[in-house]
């Protein structure tokens, strides 16, 4: 099966694809910093946790 992509969108996809590529390292990492506030907030100990 091959699947030819048609000349018009082939110039998009050079500035597409790292765009996407970019976000999903921007979302990794966002979830990064919610795990790790996720994390102190657990290991949090008495008013700490409360705020």
């Amino acid at each position: 099966m091959s699947l030819d992509i048609p000349e018009s969108i082939k110039p998009w996809l050079n500035f597409i694809h790292p765009v996407i590529m970019w976000v999903l390292l921007a979302i990794a990492i966002y979830a990064l910093y919610l795990g790790v506030q996720i994390r102190r907030t657990r290991s949090a100990e008495g008013d700490t946790k409360k705020s």
